[in-house]
């Protein structure tokens, strides 16, 4: 099934459900929005409260954790955590590529990065739209690289689950307790990275979101790539975790239960859209999945330790793209995508 891209789709323009946009539903428009904000605001500040909250509880805990923390577990941990947010520009750019906009490293990693960082703005949303945005310059429509990000997502999901699901099956039992078995159902979801299915995935959620975003069919070599990075970095910043974890027990924890509490956090904070970053949501469940293994404040401050640790990658990350393209050279008619890779 191949649905043709349009160069004149922005990702960043929400469409009412029979695809209209003319001015007989504007008063309409503005409402949702209104409503929308509303939801965000009431959802931010329920997760700031219940995080004062739980940092108060915690504070005597918190504080007797604080004086286990070294600096030469923390740089590792941010080397891993920096690594870990890495994979995610060559899973995006493979998925980019195979819908035919193969893009040079260089301005590619300054799109993704510095694009990234919006995120962290609350509607889960707006690093397509930043990156979207930023590519259009390069002659790539904006459409298309919103697709990649939609994309990028779809692939995700099913695989940080799966992660999760067989690593805390193998290794930690504790973190759901008696019903730790529901994870594997997460397992057969795999199935969905069959390109065509994948295809009618994100096109449901293309319109579960209300962004008219043309999608057509990936290579199966490049959903495999891109699966393929994306575990990669789930290992590695699971990693990262074992190495704060460490911090405040004196031993290393198993690398499967590090890895499957964080693929728990991160598909948590990817499903709770309203946060930023699924920030909240994440650290949530991180804290309580290394609940059973040590002590309450300190399974808060590794959660903690870690969101500081992805911020301050993903900064570092968009600092050095930023610098790396601003060097790089432009290309002939200051097009970066390859135009033999170019469809449509």
């Amino acid at each position: 099934m191949t649905m043709p891209v349009r160069d004149d789709e922005d990702p960043s323009a929400a469409r009412s459900g029979d695809g209209s946009s003319g001015t007989g539903a504007p008063m309409a428009g503005s409402s949702g929005r209104s409503r929308s904000t509303v939801i965000r605001v009431v959802f931010l500040l329920a997760v700031v409260a219940f995080a004062a909250w739980a940092i108060v509880k915690e504070r005597h805990s918190l504080a007797q954790a604080w004086d286990k923390v070294e600096l030469l577990p923390v740089l590792v941990a941010l080397l891993l955590s920096i690594v870990g947010a890495f994979s995610g520009f060559p899973q995006w750019r493979v998925l980019l590529a195979g819908l035919g906009s193969d893009i040079r490293m260089r301005p590619a990693s300054k799109i993704f990065f510095i694009g990234q960082l919006g995120k962290y703005i609350p509607g889960g949303v707006w690093n397509i739209v930043a990156q979207a945005t930023m590519a259009r310059e390069l002659k790539v429509p904006r459409a298309r690289t919103g697709a990649a990000g939609l994309l990028a997502i779809v692939v995700a999901l099913p695989v940080v689950g799966a992660m999760a699901a067989v690593t805390l099956a193998i290794s930690g039992r504790e973190v759901l307790g008696a019903y730790w078995w529901t994870l594997l159902l997460v397992v057969p979801l795999l199935a969905f990275l069959q390109p065509d299915v994948l295809v009618r995935l994100a096109a449901f959620a293309a319109r579960i979101t209300r962004r008219s975003i043309p999608l057509e069919r990936v290579p199966g070599r490049n959903i495999a790539e891109a699966t393929a990075w994306t575990a990669f970095g789930q290992i590695i910043s699971g990693l990262s975790l074992m190495f704060l974890v460490a911090m405040f027990t004196g031993s290393y924890p198993s690398p499967l239960l590090c890895i499957g509490i964080y693929s728990l956090g991160l598909l948590a904070g990817m499903l709770v859209v309203l946060a930023p970053a699924g920030a909240g949501a994440r650290e949530a469940v991180i804290a309580l999945g290394l609940s059973p293994y040590m002590e309450h404040g300190a399974a808060l401050l590794v959660a903690l330790l870690a969101r500081v640790l992805t911020i301050g990658a993903d900064a570092t990350l968009a600092g050095a793209a930023a610098l790396v393209g601003q060097r790089a050279p432009s290309a002939p008619g200051g097009v970066g995508a390859a135009s033999a890779g170019e469809r449509g």
